[in-house]
């Protein structure tokens, strides 16, 4: 079995991985809503590692970074390979094909 990884991926399919990234999030660990935030403003959280999955939708192959769209807020968030792992291909499927 091959392993998936963010180099060997190939560029026209879905993929998803498990991340981790710095973001503010509350005391439960959530991400805490930062839309509109002007500079100066005080943010209700605290910066922590944030780990959730999500679906890949920019690769960059000179800095190694990759923009993932959060499958929990839906935001998408810049991380480094290093701290993306479990690469394997996203399906997707109609939440409603079976009403």
């Amino acid at each position: 079995m091959t392993e998936h990884t963010i180099e060997n991926i190939a560029e026209g399919e879905s993929w998803g991985c498990k991340f981790r990234a710095l973001q503010m999030c509350d005391e439960e660990g959530n991400l805490v809503d930062t839309t509109n935030l002007q500079p100066g403003q005080a943010v209700d959280g605290t910066p922590k590692l944030y780990e959730s999955w999500g679906v890949l939708e920019t690769r960059d192959l000179e800095k190694r970074l990759v923009q993932v769209r959060d499958s929990k807020s839906q935001r998408l968030i810049t991380c480094a390979w290093e701290d993306c792992w479990d690469v394997d291909r996203a399906e997707w499927s109609d939440a409603d094909a079976d009403s």
